[in-house]
Protein backbone atom coordinates (compact mmCIF):
# COMPACT_ATOMS: atom_id res chain seq x y z
CA UNK A 1 0.00 0.00 0.00
CA UNK A 2 3.20 2.47 1.03
CA UNK A 3 4.84 1.89 -2.20
CA UNK A 4 1.44 2.46 -4.39
CA UNK A 5 0.88 5.67 -2.24
CA UNK A 6 4.37 6.54 -3.55
CA UNK A 7 4.29 5.48 -6.84
CA UNK A 8 0.71 7.98 -7.10
CA UNK A 9 2.82 11.07 -5.97
CA UNK A 10 5.89 10.33 -7.93
CA UNK A 11 7.62 10.89 -4.98
CA UNK A 12 11.64 9.84 -5.48
CA UNK A 13 12.28 8.15 -1.98
CA UNK A 14 15.91 7.68 -2.08
CA UNK A 15 16.74 10.96 -3.80
CA UNK A 16 14.74 12.79 -0.61
CA UNK A 17 16.46 9.85 1.43
CA UNK A 18 20.16 10.76 0.33
CA UNK A 19 19.78 15.20 0.23
CA UNK A 20 17.68 15.04 3.08
CA UNK A 21 19.88 13.78 5.53
CA UNK A 22 22.75 15.83 3.86
CA UNK A 23 21.02 19.16 4.30
CA UNK A 24 19.97 17.73 8.21
CA UNK A 25 24.17 16.57 8.80
CA UNK A 26 25.24 19.86 7.13
CA UNK A 27 23.21 22.14 9.09
CA UNK A 28 23.79 20.44 12.03
CA UNK A 29 27.28 20.42 11.98
CA UNK A 30 27.44 23.85 10.38
CA UNK A 31 25.66 24.64 13.42
CA UNK A 32 28.52 22.88 16.25
CA UNK A 33 31.09 24.44 14.11
CA UNK A 34 30.07 27.89 12.96
CA UNK A 35 27.59 29.21 15.48
CA UNK A 36 23.57 28.55 15.84
CA UNK A 37 23.17 32.09 13.46
CA UNK A 38 25.06 30.15 10.72
CA UNK A 39 22.23 27.45 10.29
CA UNK A 40 20.14 29.50 8.30
CA UNK A 41 22.78 30.60 6.35
CA UNK A 42 23.96 26.82 5.46
CA UNK A 43 20.28 25.86 4.55
CA UNK A 44 19.98 28.81 2.24
CA UNK A 45 23.35 27.58 0.19
CA UNK A 46 22.36 24.02 0.85
CA UNK A 47 19.01 24.97 -1.73
CA UNK A 48 21.07 27.27 -3.81
CA UNK A 49 23.49 23.91 -4.32
CA UNK A 50 20.61 22.08 -5.35
CA UNK A 51 19.65 23.93 -8.19
CA UNK A 52 22.77 22.87 -10.10
CA UNK A 53 22.29 19.23 -9.64
CA UNK A 54 21.36 18.94 -13.41
CA UNK A 55 24.79 20.44 -14.24
CA UNK A 56 26.86 17.33 -15.02
CA UNK A 57 29.92 17.76 -12.81
CA UNK A 58 32.01 15.32 -14.02
CA UNK A 59 33.11 17.58 -16.99
CA UNK A 60 35.55 20.77 -15.88
CA UNK A 61 34.56 19.21 -12.36
CA UNK A 62 37.49 21.22 -10.35
CA UNK A 63 36.42 24.28 -12.48
CA UNK A 64 32.31 24.47 -12.06
CA UNK A 65 32.90 24.04 -8.32
CA UNK A 66 35.21 26.60 -8.05
CA UNK A 67 33.61 28.63 -9.95
CA UNK A 68 30.35 28.19 -7.45
CA UNK A 69 32.48 28.51 -4.30
CA UNK A 70 33.89 31.99 -6.07
CA UNK A 71 29.93 33.67 -7.20
CA UNK A 72 28.76 32.74 -3.14
CA UNK A 73 32.25 34.34 -1.47
CA UNK A 74 31.90 37.44 -3.57
CA UNK A 75 27.68 37.61 -2.71
CA UNK A 76 28.77 37.18 0.76
CA UNK A 77 31.31 40.03 0.88
CA UNK A 78 29.46 42.43 -1.30
CA UNK A 79 26.29 41.72 1.48
CA UNK A 80 28.88 42.44 4.35
CA UNK A 81 29.86 45.48 2.48
CA UNK A 82 25.97 46.77 2.36
CA UNK A 83 25.77 45.58 5.86
CA UNK A 84 28.46 48.12 6.82
CA UNK A 85 26.33 51.23 6.46
CA UNK A 86 23.03 51.92 5.93
CA UNK A 87 23.68 54.67 2.71
CA UNK A 88 26.03 53.16 0.86
CA UNK A 89 24.32 49.97 1.35
CA UNK A 90 21.39 51.42 -0.84
CA UNK A 91 23.78 51.27 -4.33
CA UNK A 92 25.21 47.99 -3.40
CA UNK A 93 22.58 46.56 -3.19
CA UNK A 94 20.80 47.92 -6.20
CA UNK A 95 23.70 46.89 -8.50
CA UNK A 96 24.15 43.37 -6.21
CA UNK A 97 20.63 42.27 -6.81
CA UNK A 98 20.40 43.25 -10.35
CA UNK A 99 23.34 41.41 -11.54
CA UNK A 100 22.48 38.39 -9.54
CA UNK A 101 19.22 38.68 -11.30
CA UNK A 102 19.86 39.19 -14.28
CA UNK A 103 22.79 37.06 -15.02
CA UNK A 104 21.15 33.84 -13.50
CA UNK A 105 17.72 34.52 -15.34
CA UNK A 106 17.99 32.91 -18.72
CA UNK A 107 15.09 31.74 -21.47
CA UNK A 108 16.70 28.49 -20.02
CA UNK A 109 16.73 28.23 -16.54
CA UNK A 110 14.13 31.33 -14.98
CA UNK A 111 14.82 30.36 -11.15
CA UNK A 112 18.58 29.72 -10.00
CA UNK A 113 19.05 33.08 -9.16
CA UNK A 114 16.94 33.39 -6.08
CA UNK A 115 19.10 31.12 -3.91
CA UNK A 116 21.78 33.27 -4.68
CA UNK A 117 19.62 36.18 -4.06
CA UNK A 118 18.42 34.87 -0.63
CA UNK A 119 21.83 33.83 0.44
CA UNK A 120 22.92 37.90 0.12
CA UNK A 121 19.65 38.87 1.75
CA UNK A 122 20.12 36.66 4.62
CA UNK A 123 23.77 37.29 4.89
CA UNK A 124 23.34 40.80 4.75
CA UNK A 125 20.61 40.61 7.60
CA UNK A 126 22.60 38.32 10.05
CA UNK A 127 25.31 41.26 10.51
CA UNK A 128 28.85 40.38 11.57
CA UNK A 129 31.90 42.26 12.50
CA UNK A 130 34.88 42.33 9.92
CA UNK A 131 36.70 39.38 12.35
CA UNK A 132 33.87 36.98 11.62
CA UNK A 133 34.01 37.57 7.88
CA UNK A 134 36.51 34.38 7.08
CA UNK A 135 34.60 32.41 9.31
CA UNK A 136 31.71 33.18 7.44
CA UNK A 137 33.84 32.76 3.99
CA UNK A 138 34.94 29.17 5.38
CA UNK A 139 31.52 28.29 5.65
CA UNK A 140 30.50 28.72 2.38
CA UNK A 141 32.92 26.69 1.22
CA UNK A 142 32.22 24.21 3.58
CA UNK A 143 28.47 23.50 2.68
CA UNK A 144 29.17 23.97 -0.97
CA UNK A 145 32.23 21.65 -1.15
CA UNK A 146 30.19 18.84 1.03
CA UNK A 147 26.62 19.17 -1.53
CA UNK A 148 28.70 19.43 -4.50
CA UNK A 149 30.67 16.69 -3.47
CA UNK A 150 27.67 14.43 -2.72
CA UNK A 151 25.92 15.38 -6.08
CA UNK A 152 29.55 14.35 -7.86
CA UNK A 153 29.34 11.20 -6.40
CA UNK A 154 25.43 10.30 -7.14
CA UNK A 155 26.50 11.34 -10.87
CA UNK A 156 29.38 8.99 -11.03
CA UNK A 157 27.40 6.09 -9.18
CA UNK A 158 25.04 6.10 -12.13
CA UNK A 159 25.90 4.59 -15.02
CA UNK A 160 23.24 4.90 -17.34
CA UNK A 161 25.08 6.28 -20.66
CA UNK A 162 21.84 8.04 -22.36
CA UNK A 163 19.17 10.57 -20.73
CA UNK A 164 16.01 8.74 -20.29
CA UNK A 165 13.80 10.60 -21.57
CA UNK A 166 15.09 9.01 -24.79
CA UNK A 167 14.00 6.33 -23.90
CA UNK A 168 10.29 7.56 -23.18
CA UNK A 169 10.45 9.13 -27.04
CA UNK A 170 11.04 5.91 -28.30
CA UNK A 171 7.93 4.45 -26.43
CA UNK A 172 5.65 7.57 -27.73
CA UNK A 173 7.25 6.05 -31.10
CA UNK A 174 6.16 3.06 -30.72
CA UNK A 175 2.96 4.03 -29.86
CA UNK A 176 2.20 5.81 -32.82
CA UNK A 177 3.08 3.36 -35.11
CA UNK A 178 0.50 1.42 -33.37
CA UNK A 179 -1.77 3.75 -33.72
CA UNK A 180 -1.02 3.63 -37.52
CA UNK A 181 -1.39 0.07 -37.89
CA UNK A 182 -4.84 0.74 -36.43
CA UNK A 183 -5.65 3.65 -38.91
CA UNK A 184 -5.20 7.24 -37.17
CA UNK A 185 -2.24 8.95 -36.55
CA UNK A 186 -2.55 10.65 -32.66
CA UNK A 187 -1.14 14.28 -32.69
CA UNK A 188 -0.96 14.37 -29.26
CA UNK A 189 1.92 11.64 -29.21
CA UNK A 190 3.79 13.84 -31.53
CA UNK A 191 3.67 16.29 -29.23
CA UNK A 192 4.76 14.16 -26.50
CA UNK A 193 7.44 12.93 -28.22
CA UNK A 194 8.74 16.49 -28.93
CA UNK A 195 8.65 17.49 -25.12
CA UNK A 196 10.68 14.00 -23.93
CA UNK A 197 13.10 15.14 -27.05
CA UNK A 198 13.16 18.66 -26.71
CA UNK A 199 14.13 17.28 -22.37
CA UNK A 200 16.70 15.83 -24.08
CA UNK A 201 17.78 18.76 -25.92
CA UNK A 202 18.54 20.96 -22.50
CA UNK A 203 20.65 17.98 -21.01
CA UNK A 204 22.74 18.58 -24.15
CA UNK A 205 23.36 22.06 -23.55
CA UNK A 206 24.30 21.08 -20.21
CA UNK A 207 26.64 19.64 -20.92
CA UNK A 208 28.78 21.95 -23.17
CA UNK A 209 31.65 23.55 -21.64
CA UNK A 210 32.50 27.40 -23.23
CA UNK A 211 33.68 26.59 -26.29
CA UNK A 212 32.57 22.95 -26.74
CA UNK A 213 29.10 21.90 -27.46
CA UNK A 214 29.12 18.87 -25.60
CA UNK A 215 30.86 15.46 -24.06
CA UNK A 216 31.59 12.17 -26.10
CA UNK A 217 27.87 10.84 -24.81
CA UNK A 218 26.87 14.13 -25.54
CA UNK A 219 27.77 13.69 -29.22
CA UNK A 220 25.70 9.86 -29.31
CA UNK A 221 22.76 11.83 -27.54
CA UNK A 222 22.29 14.67 -29.92
CA UNK A 223 22.58 11.87 -33.38
CA UNK A 224 20.04 10.29 -31.03
CA UNK A 225 17.82 13.15 -30.71
CA UNK A 226 18.37 13.64 -34.39
CA UNK A 227 17.55 10.47 -35.48
CA UNK A 228 14.28 9.67 -33.07
CA UNK A 229 12.93 13.58 -33.81
CA UNK A 230 13.25 13.13 -37.63
CA UNK A 231 11.61 9.55 -37.29
CA UNK A 232 8.93 11.48 -35.56
CA UNK A 233 8.41 13.94 -38.22
CA UNK A 234 8.41 11.41 -40.63
CA UNK A 235 5.66 9.08 -38.46
CA UNK A 236 3.18 12.14 -40.54
CA UNK A 237 3.96 10.65 -44.05
CA UNK A 238 4.39 7.35 -42.92
CA UNK A 239 0.49 7.30 -41.75
CA UNK A 240 -0.55 9.01 -45.07
CA UNK A 241 1.13 6.69 -47.01
CA UNK A 242 -0.20 2.91 -45.02
CA UNK A 243 -3.73 4.93 -45.72
CA UNK A 244 -3.02 4.75 -49.25
CA UNK A 245 -1.92 1.49 -49.93
CA UNK A 246 1.90 2.67 -50.20
CA UNK A 247 3.15 1.40 -47.37
CA UNK A 248 2.01 -2.59 -47.22
CA UNK A 249 0.78 -3.46 -43.97
CA UNK A 250 3.72 -6.72 -43.51
CA UNK A 251 6.30 -4.12 -43.78
CA UNK A 252 4.56 -1.82 -40.73
CA UNK A 253 3.94 -4.50 -38.78
CA UNK A 254 8.22 -5.45 -39.75
CA UNK A 255 8.95 -1.92 -38.53
CA UNK A 256 6.83 -2.41 -35.26
CA UNK A 257 8.52 -5.18 -34.43
CA UNK A 258 12.13 -3.32 -35.04
CA UNK A 259 10.71 0.03 -32.25
CA UNK A 260 9.73 -3.03 -29.76
CA UNK A 261 13.13 -4.38 -30.07
CA UNK A 262 14.70 -1.17 -29.29
CA UNK A 263 11.96 0.15 -26.90
CA UNK A 264 12.74 -3.20 -24.64
CA UNK A 265 16.55 -2.30 -24.46
CA UNK A 266 15.74 0.85 -22.82
CA UNK A 267 13.08 -0.90 -20.61
CA UNK A 268 15.83 -3.05 -20.18
CA UNK A 269 14.38 -6.49 -21.04
CA UNK A 270 17.61 -6.83 -23.50
CA UNK A 271 21.20 -6.04 -23.89
CA UNK A 272 22.81 -3.44 -26.16
CA UNK A 273 24.55 -6.33 -28.32
CA UNK A 274 21.42 -7.90 -29.02
CA UNK A 275 19.63 -4.83 -30.35
CA UNK A 276 22.37 -4.13 -32.46
CA UNK A 277 22.58 -7.88 -34.50
CA UNK A 278 18.81 -7.12 -34.71
CA UNK A 279 19.14 -3.91 -36.72
CA UNK A 280 22.16 -5.01 -38.47
CA UNK A 281 20.05 -8.28 -39.50
CA UNK A 282 16.91 -5.81 -40.52
CA UNK A 283 19.45 -3.84 -42.97
CA UNK A 284 20.51 -6.86 -44.37
CA UNK A 285 17.08 -7.84 -45.43
CA UNK A 286 16.28 -4.36 -46.77
CA UNK A 287 19.75 -3.32 -48.34
CA UNK A 288 17.53 -2.75 -51.55
CA UNK A 289 14.72 -0.26 -50.95
CA UNK A 290 13.04 2.33 -53.09
CA UNK A 291 11.32 5.48 -52.62
CA UNK A 292 9.61 6.00 -49.10
CA UNK A 293 10.67 3.02 -48.01
CA UNK A 294 14.54 3.61 -48.52
CA UNK A 295 13.92 7.03 -45.97
CA UNK A 296 12.77 4.70 -43.38
CA UNK A 297 15.16 2.59 -43.99
CA UNK A 298 18.14 4.93 -43.38
CA UNK A 299 16.84 6.27 -40.19
CA UNK A 300 17.17 2.96 -38.83
CA UNK A 301 20.61 2.80 -40.36
CA UNK A 302 21.11 6.18 -38.10
CA UNK A 303 19.68 4.55 -34.85
CA UNK A 304 21.84 1.40 -35.37
CA UNK A 305 25.05 3.67 -35.79
CA UNK A 306 24.01 5.46 -32.86
CA UNK A 307 23.98 2.07 -31.10
CA UNK A 308 27.20 0.88 -32.20
CA UNK A 309 28.99 3.80 -31.14
CA UNK A 310 27.32 3.65 -27.60
CA UNK A 311 28.92 0.26 -27.37
CA UNK A 312 32.13 1.41 -27.65
CA UNK A 313 31.86 4.16 -25.40
CA UNK A 314 34.29 3.74 -22.72
CA UNK A 315 33.07 4.76 -19.28
CA UNK A 316 36.07 7.00 -18.59
CA UNK A 317 35.94 8.97 -21.85
CA UNK A 318 31.72 9.53 -21.54
CA UNK A 319 32.18 12.81 -20.20
CA UNK A 320 35.63 14.27 -21.69
CA UNK A 321 34.56 16.75 -24.09
CA UNK A 322 34.43 16.49 -27.52
CA UNK A 323 36.55 18.57 -29.27
CA UNK A 324 35.68 18.39 -32.75
CA UNK A 325 32.01 19.65 -31.96
CA UNK A 326 32.48 23.64 -31.37
CA UNK A 327 29.97 25.81 -30.34
CA UNK A 328 28.84 29.37 -32.19
CA UNK A 329 28.59 32.94 -31.11
CA UNK A 330 24.73 32.19 -30.44
CA UNK A 331 25.20 33.16 -26.62
CA UNK A 332 28.03 36.10 -27.14
CA UNK A 333 24.81 37.59 -29.74
CA UNK A 334 22.66 37.44 -27.12
CA UNK A 335 24.69 38.69 -24.13
CA UNK A 336 25.68 41.96 -26.24
CA UNK A 337 25.71 45.13 -24.59
CA UNK A 338 22.44 46.16 -26.43
CA UNK A 339 20.87 43.26 -25.85
CA UNK A 340 21.66 43.33 -22.03
CA UNK A 341 20.64 47.36 -21.93
CA UNK A 342 16.99 46.95 -23.69
CA UNK A 343 14.63 47.97 -21.53
CA UNK A 344 11.93 46.31 -23.33
CA UNK A 345 13.66 42.74 -22.72
CA UNK A 346 12.04 40.38 -19.80
CA UNK A 347 15.32 39.67 -18.16
CA UNK A 348 16.15 43.65 -17.68
CA UNK A 349 12.58 44.63 -16.67
CA UNK A 350 12.94 41.84 -14.29
CA UNK A 351 16.05 42.17 -12.81
CA UNK A 352 15.68 46.16 -12.96
CA UNK A 353 12.22 45.64 -10.61
CA UNK A 354 13.75 42.59 -8.47
CA UNK A 355 16.96 45.12 -7.53
CA UNK A 356 14.88 48.15 -6.34
CA UNK A 357 11.51 46.52 -4.56
CA UNK A 358 14.13 44.23 -2.60
CA UNK A 359 16.97 47.28 -2.26
CA UNK A 360 13.94 49.63 -0.83
CA UNK A 361 12.77 46.57 1.63
CA UNK A 362 16.23 45.77 3.03
CA UNK A 363 17.13 49.63 3.43
CA UNK A 364 13.00 49.73 5.02
CA UNK A 365 13.90 46.71 7.36
CA UNK A 366 17.39 47.99 8.77
CA UNK A 367 15.62 51.22 8.76
CA UNK A 368 12.26 49.72 11.24
CA UNK A 369 14.38 47.08 12.74
CA UNK A 370 11.38 45.25 14.10
CA UNK A 371 11.73 41.70 15.27
CA UNK A 372 12.01 39.07 12.53
CA UNK A 373 11.54 41.62 9.68
CA UNK A 374 13.13 39.22 7.72
CA UNK A 375 10.31 37.12 7.34
CA UNK A 376 8.57 39.85 5.06
CA UNK A 377 11.16 40.13 2.69
CA UNK A 378 11.68 36.43 1.83
CA UNK A 379 8.14 36.68 0.33
CA UNK A 380 8.59 39.29 -1.59
CA UNK A 381 11.95 37.18 -3.37
CA UNK A 382 10.01 33.89 -3.27
CA UNK A 383 6.12 35.19 -4.78
CA UNK A 384 7.68 37.57 -7.52
CA UNK A 385 8.42 36.34 -10.54
CA UNK A 386 9.18 37.21 -14.32
CA UNK A 387 5.59 37.24 -15.22
CA UNK A 388 2.41 38.97 -13.24
CA UNK A 389 0.15 35.50 -13.84
CA UNK A 390 3.05 33.70 -12.12
CA UNK A 391 3.63 36.01 -9.18
CA UNK A 392 -0.35 36.26 -8.41
CA UNK A 393 -0.48 32.79 -8.58
CA UNK A 394 2.08 32.27 -6.05
CA UNK A 395 1.05 34.71 -3.58
CA UNK A 396 -1.83 32.72 -2.98
CA UNK A 397 0.18 29.80 -2.60
CA UNK A 398 2.73 31.38 0.03
CA UNK A 399 0.15 32.66 2.52
CA UNK A 400 -2.00 29.39 2.58
CA UNK A 401 1.25 27.62 2.97
CA UNK A 402 2.63 29.72 5.28
CA UNK A 403 -0.36 30.32 7.00
CA UNK A 404 -1.36 26.85 7.16
CA UNK A 405 2.34 25.57 8.22
CA UNK A 406 3.12 28.41 10.79
CA UNK A 407 -0.34 27.51 12.51
CA UNK A 408 0.60 23.62 12.26
CA UNK A 409 4.05 24.52 14.15
CA UNK A 410 2.20 26.75 17.09
CA UNK A 411 -0.48 24.10 17.30
CA UNK A 412 2.03 20.95 17.93
CA UNK A 413 5.22 22.65 20.34
CA UNK A 414 1.81 24.44 22.27
CA UNK A 415 0.64 20.87 23.03
CA UNK A 416 3.15 18.76 23.27
CA UNK A 417 6.00 21.23 24.37
CA UNK A 418 8.91 19.34 24.82
CA UNK A 419 12.19 20.50 22.68
CA UNK A 420 12.26 17.26 20.26
CA UNK A 421 9.20 17.68 18.58
CA UNK A 422 10.38 20.81 17.58
CA UNK A 423 13.60 18.85 16.05
CA UNK A 424 11.45 16.65 14.72
CA UNK A 425 9.17 18.68 12.91
CA UNK A 426 12.78 20.70 11.53
CA UNK A 427 14.39 17.00 10.31
CA UNK A 428 10.66 16.06 8.97
CA UNK A 429 10.66 19.54 7.00
CA UNK A 430 14.24 18.97 5.76
CA UNK A 431 13.23 15.95 3.97
CA UNK A 432 10.17 16.60 2.94
CA UNK A 433 11.29 19.45 1.12
CA UNK A 434 12.64 17.22 -1.80
CA UNK A 435 9.62 14.98 -1.95
CA UNK A 436 7.72 17.39 -3.94
CA UNK A 437 8.12 19.59 -6.40
CA UNK A 438 5.38 22.18 -6.67
CA UNK A 439 5.66 25.66 -5.19
CA UNK A 440 2.52 25.19 -2.46
CA UNK A 441 4.32 22.13 -0.60
CA UNK A 442 7.86 22.81 -0.97
CA UNK A 443 6.80 26.45 0.75
CA UNK A 444 4.71 24.91 3.30
CA UNK A 445 8.11 22.87 4.62
CA UNK A 446 10.19 25.55 4.13
CA UNK A 447 8.18 27.19 6.51
CA UNK A 448 7.82 24.70 9.17
CA UNK A 449 12.04 24.55 8.54
CA UNK A 450 12.22 28.52 9.48
CA UNK A 451 9.48 28.08 12.41
CA UNK A 452 11.13 25.09 13.97
CA UNK A 453 14.88 26.17 13.52
CA UNK A 454 13.68 29.91 15.31
CA UNK A 455 11.25 28.21 17.91
CA UNK A 456 14.74 27.02 19.48
CA UNK A 457 15.64 30.44 20.70
CA UNK A 458 11.88 32.28 20.97
CA UNK A 459 8.32 31.72 21.84
CA UNK A 460 6.19 30.26 19.44
CA UNK A 461 3.23 31.93 19.64
CA UNK A 462 5.49 35.52 19.11
CA UNK A 463 6.60 33.75 15.96
CA UNK A 464 3.32 32.30 14.72
CA UNK A 465 1.96 36.05 15.00
CA UNK A 466 4.93 37.67 13.12
CA UNK A 467 5.22 34.87 10.30
CA UNK A 468 1.63 35.33 9.51
CA UNK A 469 1.84 39.45 9.26
CA UNK A 470 4.94 39.67 7.48
CA UNK A 471 3.89 37.18 4.90
CA UNK A 472 0.98 38.76 4.02
CA UNK A 473 2.57 41.89 3.77
CA UNK A 474 5.41 40.86 1.60
CA UNK A 475 3.16 38.67 -0.45
CA UNK A 476 1.14 42.08 -0.94
CA UNK A 477 4.03 44.27 -1.49
CA UNK A 478 4.79 41.48 -4.77
CA UNK A 479 1.96 42.19 -5.89
CA UNK A 480 1.88 45.48 -5.85
CA UNK A 481 5.11 45.44 -8.01
CA UNK A 482 3.48 43.04 -10.35
CA UNK A 483 0.57 45.73 -11.43
CA UNK A 484 2.63 48.61 -11.16
CA UNK A 485 5.68 47.00 -14.05
CA UNK A 486 3.22 44.22 -15.03
CA UNK A 487 4.78 41.60 -17.63
CA UNK A 488 2.65 39.53 -18.73
CA UNK A 489 3.06 35.02 -19.88
CA UNK A 490 1.43 36.44 -23.04
CA UNK A 491 4.54 39.09 -23.76
CA UNK A 492 6.83 36.52 -22.50
CA UNK A 493 5.65 34.04 -24.68
CA UNK A 494 6.00 36.45 -27.58
CA UNK A 495 9.71 37.27 -26.96
CA UNK A 496 10.31 33.48 -27.10
CA UNK A 497 8.78 33.08 -29.99
CA UNK A 498 10.57 35.90 -31.69
CA UNK A 499 13.88 34.49 -30.57
CA UNK A 500 12.74 30.87 -32.28
CA UNK A 501 11.92 32.90 -35.48
CA UNK A 502 15.81 34.06 -35.12
CA UNK A 503 17.18 30.50 -34.88
CA UNK A 504 15.08 29.57 -37.59
CA UNK A 505 16.50 32.71 -39.59
CA UNK A 506 19.85 31.27 -38.46
CA UNK A 507 19.25 27.81 -39.94
CA UNK A 508 17.77 28.94 -43.56
CA UNK A 509 21.25 31.04 -43.82
CA UNK A 510 22.83 27.53 -43.04
CA UNK A 511 20.60 26.06 -45.94
CA UNK A 512 21.58 28.89 -48.65
CA UNK A 513 24.91 28.44 -47.57
CA UNK A 514 25.31 24.93 -47.97
CA UNK A 515 24.27 25.15 -51.66
CA UNK A 516 27.93 26.34 -51.82
CA UNK A 517 29.02 23.68 -49.75
CA UNK A 518 30.01 26.85 -46.89
CA UNK A 519 27.80 25.31 -44.59
CA UNK A 520 28.80 25.70 -41.04
CA UNK A 521 27.98 22.25 -39.13
CA UNK A 522 28.85 23.63 -35.70
CA UNK A 523 26.48 27.07 -35.86
CA UNK A 524 23.80 24.73 -36.89
CA UNK A 525 23.91 22.08 -34.41
CA UNK A 526 24.24 24.71 -31.93
CA UNK A 527 20.79 26.47 -33.32
CA UNK A 528 19.46 23.18 -33.03
CA UNK A 529 20.04 22.62 -29.48
CA UNK A 530 18.99 26.17 -28.34
CA UNK A 531 15.77 25.96 -30.96
CA UNK A 532 14.71 22.88 -28.46
CA UNK A 533 15.49 24.45 -25.64
CA UNK A 534 13.47 27.49 -26.44
CA UNK A 535 10.70 25.51 -27.62
CA UNK A 536 10.89 23.52 -24.40
CA UNK A 537 10.47 26.63 -22.40
CA UNK A 538 7.53 27.92 -24.76
CA UNK A 539 5.84 24.81 -23.98
CA UNK A 540 6.17 25.07 -19.88
CA UNK A 541 4.42 28.94 -20.43
CA UNK A 542 1.96 27.58 -22.72
CA UNK A 543 0.76 25.18 -19.80
CA UNK A 544 -0.89 27.89 -17.78
CA UNK A 545 -1.66 30.34 -20.63
CA UNK A 546 -3.05 27.10 -23.03
CA UNK A 547 -3.21 28.89 -26.49
CA UNK A 548 -3.75 25.98 -29.11
CA UNK A 549 -2.01 28.49 -31.36
CA UNK A 550 1.06 28.44 -29.43
CA UNK A 551 1.56 24.28 -28.98
CA UNK A 552 0.92 24.48 -33.21
CA UNK A 553 3.80 27.24 -33.60
CA UNK A 554 6.14 24.59 -31.14
CA UNK A 555 5.38 21.56 -33.49
CA UNK A 556 5.78 23.60 -36.39
CA UNK A 557 9.03 25.37 -35.67
CA UNK A 558 10.03 21.97 -34.04
CA UNK A 559 9.77 20.15 -37.41
CA UNK A 560 11.11 23.03 -39.59
CA UNK A 561 14.51 22.60 -37.42
CA UNK A 562 14.43 18.58 -37.50
CA UNK A 563 13.97 18.58 -41.13
CA UNK A 564 16.53 20.85 -42.16
CA UNK A 565 18.62 20.06 -39.70
CA UNK A 566 18.63 16.88 -40.66
CA UNK A 567 19.48 17.27 -44.25
CA UNK A 568 22.16 19.91 -43.29
CA UNK A 569 24.08 17.19 -40.84
CA UNK A 570 23.24 14.12 -42.60
CA UNK A 571 26.52 12.92 -43.30
CA UNK A 572 28.41 13.86 -40.03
Amino acid sequence: MMNSLLSKSKIDVPDMLLKGTVMVLVTFIAGFLFGKSSMMIAFVILLGANTFEKQNLRVQTVRKIARLILIDTLIVCLAFLASRNRWWGIPINMATLFVITYYFVSPYDQMAYKTFIMLYVFSQYNTIELSALPSRLLLVVFVLVVMLGTTLIKQNKNKALLDPNIGKAWEVINEQLKCILEGHYDEALSSTCNKYMNEVAHSIYLTGYRRYLTTYVGKIQFQFYMNISYFNVLLVQLSCEYQRGRFDKKALQELIGITEVIDSYFKRQITRTKVIRILWRFLEEHSVANGFEEEIVDMIYGIYSNFVELNILDYKTRDKLYYNWQRSNLEHVQMSIKTICNPKSISFNFAMRMSFILSVSLSLADLLGFYKIIWAVIPIISITAPYYEDTIRKKKDRIKSNVLAATIVGIVINVIGTWWINLVLLIGGYYLIYAFNDYYRISFFLTIVSMSLSAFSSGVNVLVFYRIIYVIIGATVAELSARLVPYKIEDGIKELIKEIDKLNAVLEQQGIASLEGKENKHYIRDTIIHSAVLCQKLSMKNESYKDPKVATIINVNTEFAIRLGHKLLRNT
